[in-house]
């Protein structure tokens, strides 16, 4: 997980990564207190659990809209050649329907999946 934390020094964003899933997790695994270094100015400060944040991922939201973006054709022409045309065009609205559903529903579970942990590491408890 890509975690963040801003300098003392001169107020930039850090960035380290750690396989942690909340603060709870990362306090167990470092300790009370990182010692990180800030790129932009090479100033060594310690940062306590709370002080250290991370963001929804930008990775995440561009696959889920490629996927939703891709996934749509995708299932309209697998659609065209295994649903029989009666049905089709019987239940045009239907079909339509579920062209755009089911790729928006896997972009949307991505997002909130995402978005789940984002919270959970961000929530701490004094």
């Amino acid at each position: 997980m890509r975690l963040f934390t801003k300098c003392k020094s001169c107020n930039s964003e850090i960035l380290f990564r750690n396989s942690s899933n909340t603060r709870v997790e990362l306090e167990m695994d470092k300790g009370e207190s990182i010692s990180l270094i800030c790129s932009h100015c090479n100033k060594r400060n310690d940062y306590v659990v709370n002080e250290i944040y991370t963001k929804p991922s930008k990775i995440l939201r561009i696959s889920g809209t490629l996927f939703f973006l891709t996934g749509t054709p995708i299932f309209a022409i697998w659609m065209y050649y295994n649903v029989p045309r009666e049905a089709f065009f019987h239940f045009k609205t239907g079909f339509m329907f579920g062209l755009l559903a089911v790729p928006l529903a896997v972009s949307q579970i991505l997002s909130n999946r995402d978005r789940v942990r984002v919270n959970s590491f961000n929530n701490y408890y004094s």
